[in-house]
């Protein structure tokens, strides 16, 4: 039972330490890689929607790696992640069952929508005294670390689904 959890703050911790200070290199046209929030989003998307508790327990753990490695003022990040956890397990129990209960297009959509979202807020909160709508703008480095940040997501999301959730694996795409 505690496995899980300890897995979980373990993971968020490297995956900290790797973006602040590996792929902090590894700069795509302006936009930077971060492995906390595709991990933190994987595990939400996969957890089951009535285990609120693991849902939570990852919102706080990665928003504290997060707003500990930013400049962010701490518990920003944990109340924005746990505002998305919410939503993204509503938006789940609304979406049809399939055969296969965690699709790709389900995966890609929800996390294009909150990892928007979250860059969006963070930068509100970021800025707000120097509010400024120029500042807002999504412009290229928002593109580039969006298309950046699914790639490497989708290709978890596969590697996820094909090890760790074999059963559900019914109806995905197999590359040879």
């Amino acid at each position: 039972m505690w496995a899980k959890p300890l897995i979980a703050i373990i993971l968020f911790y490297f995956f900290a330490l790797l973006q602040n200070s590996f792929f902090a290199h590894f700069i795509f046209l302006g936009g930077s890689l971060n492995p906390v929030f595709i991990l933190f989003f994987l595990l939400v998307f996969f957890e089951d929607k009535r285990n609120y508790f693991y849902i939570i327990l990852y919102a706080v753990t990665a928003g504290f790696f997060l707003d500990v490695f930013s400049y962010l003022n701490l518990g920003t990040s944990i109340i924005l992640l746990a505002a998305l956890a919410v939503f993204t397990k509503k938006i789940q129990s609304s979406l049809k069952e399939e055969r296969d209960s965690y699709p790709l297009t389900h995966f890609s959509s929800l996390f294009l929508v909150c990892f928007a979202a979250y860059k969006l807020f963070v930068s509100l909160l970021s800025f707000f005294p120097f509010f400024s709508p120029v500042y807002l703008a999504f412009g290229w480095n928002f593109l580039a670390e969006i298309i950046y940040s699914l790639f490497f997501a989708n290709i978890t999301f596969y590697i996820y689904k094909k090890y760790l959730k074999p059963k559900d694996n019914s109806r995905q795409i197999r590359f040879i």
